[in-house]
């Protein structure tokens, strides 16, 4: 009995004062904004561009030439047979940054699509196999 009591004094409180209406309207307004905004740039992100990370390939020096393909991190990690082959100055040019290059080990971020870029360089290495 007592807990009906407390809630009819509750609803008869919250119905007698309109103040809370606006801030919790607004407040599912906002979050309403924010869930729109975040489905918006997931929806927005392009395709990956398959003719870029094909050159970008060929400017490694073709899949011949790349001995391993991993992740590091935010960087990518090749080890190359024959480092002569590499372009890596036109690498760069493609979008590229931070190029290191350490013995055979070539190291860099590709921060648009990098495990698209691993994951093209394993297929064709498939191909290469069979």
């Amino acid at each position: 009995m007592i807990l009906f009591d407390l809630f009819r004094f509750q609803a008869g409180w919250l119905l007698s004062n309109w103040w809370w209406v606006l801030p919790g309207f607004l407040g599912v307004l906002l979050v309403i904004i924010y869930l729109v905004n975040v489905l918006k740039k997931v929806a927005d992100k392009p395709a990956t561009d398959t003719v870029k990370l094909d050159r970008i390939i060929e400017k490694l020096g073709g899949l011949d030439n790349i001995s391993e393909a991993s992740r590091e991190g935010n960087r990518l990690k090749f080890l190359m047979k024959e480092l002569k082959k590499c372009d890596l100055v036109a690498i760069k040019n493609d979008g590229v940054s931070g190029i290191f290059v350490a013995g055979k080990q070539v190291k860099f971020q590709f921060p648009e699509a990098p495990e698209e870029l691993l994951k093209r360089i394993e297929e064709g290495k498939k191909d290469l196999a069979k």
